[in-house]
Formats: structure tokens, sequence, C-alpha cells
């Protein structure tokens, strides 16, 4: 039997005696059937290794393209989509739960880093910000709404889960317990100084009302 005379050109193939020339996978330049490749065409994050030619780890398919697209950041590995990791990147605070590979609990996603950085200390949950809780932290005194978490009225905040009480004289305060922002309610007590005390004609007992 003699051979063809004609052969196909590169990125075709042709099947024994068949006279017609067939279309290789687009992921090669050259094949001898349908899909194995010979040899693999060039493209962004494609794996050269025949005879499948597909793409390296970190980049995904999209089955007609020849530059692979690259998987999302926190993915190792991913199929079909950016963001269908079938693997994780490892960070700080990263959660390895697929297919998102998100933020573990106490941490948010900037939506730009590996690592994911650490929700304030008031928050058992944040998103977008260290600040904006979806969830607080339970302490003492601490208000559990969001998204502050700060501190109840009698309390004030000194950067830990615990929320100090304020002086006996005020209602609220700021940095330390006898610099209120508001006065206890008391006979005698007077608003004119941040430290609620007696009014003149009064005097101080240690109790909520001046003697």
């Amino acid at each position: 039997m003699t051979s063809h005379p004609c052969a196909c050109n590169a990125g075709w193939y042709q099947v024994n005696s068949d006279a017609n020339c067939y279309a290789c996978d687009f992921r090669c330049s050259s094949c001898n059937t349908y899909p194995t490749c010979l040899s693999c065409k060039a493209g962004t994050g494609r794996n050269m290794v025949t005879p499948s030619c597909g793409c390296s780890t970190g980049y995904y398919d999209n089955n007609s393209n020849i530059n692979c697209i690259a998987c999302d950041f926190r993915c190792s590995a991913c199929v079909s989509s950016a963001t269908n990791c079938t693997s994780c990147r490892g960070g700080t605070g990263r959660s390895y739960v697929l297919p998102g590979c998100g933020c573990a609990s106490g941490y948010f996603d900037d939506n730009v880093n590996i690592n994911c950085p650490s929700c304030d200390y008031k928050c058992t949950t944040c998103v977008s910000s260290a600040t904006n809780c979806t969830s607080c932290k339970s302490g003492t005194g601490r208000s559990m709404v969001t998204p502050s978490c700060g501190c109840s009225n009698g309390y004030f905040d000194t950067g830990i889960i615990n929320c100090s009480v304020c002086d006996y004289k005020c209602s609220t305060c700021v940095t330390f317990s006898t610099n209120c922002t508001s006065c206890a309610s008391g006979t005698g007590r007077s608003m004119a100084t941040s430290a609620c005390g007696c009014a003149t004609g009064y005097f101080e007992v240690g109790v909520i009302n001046c003697s």
C-alpha cells in the first residue's frame, strides 16, 4: 500500500487511509489522534508535558483558550474557575476549607494578601476591616452590639476584652475611671467637672449622693 502523497498541516492529523485531515485538540501543536498531543502549543501557564498539555499548578483550563487562567491568590490549585480551589495556599489565619480557602474565625480577608489580618481584640469575627465586627467577644462590661463591640455605659475600654468599671460618680467615662463624660445622677452631684464632684454646699461621702 502506498502512503498518501499529501501530508496534513501542523495541528492536523490523518486517520489511516482517510484523505481528510482532522484538527488536533487546541492544546496540541501536533498529534496523530484526538485528543492526544505529540507536542504542545505554548501558552501562559500551559504545561508542555505531552500527551495532555494541561495547565500547570496554579492555573486552570477553560477548555477553549491556549492560555491557562491563573487561580485565585488563595488557591494553590483550582478547576473550572479561579475561585474553585482544589487545594489552598498556606497563610496566617487562612482556612483550608475548600473551595473558597477563606479566612478562619478571628481573621478577615483583605482580598489581596495570602495572610489574613487579625480581627480587633473585641471581635470574635469580622469582615472587611479589623474593627468591623460581625460578632463580639464576651467580656465583663462589653456590649455585644456590632460592629463596634464597645464597652457598656459605666465601663471604659483599656485595650483588653474585659472593660473596666467607671468611678461611681460617672455614668460614662473614657481612658480612666474618673475621666467622666457624663455624671451619675445623684443629690448634689455637679456636672461642672470631669470628676463629677459635689456642688457647692455639698460634700463627698463616697456614694452617689452628696451630703
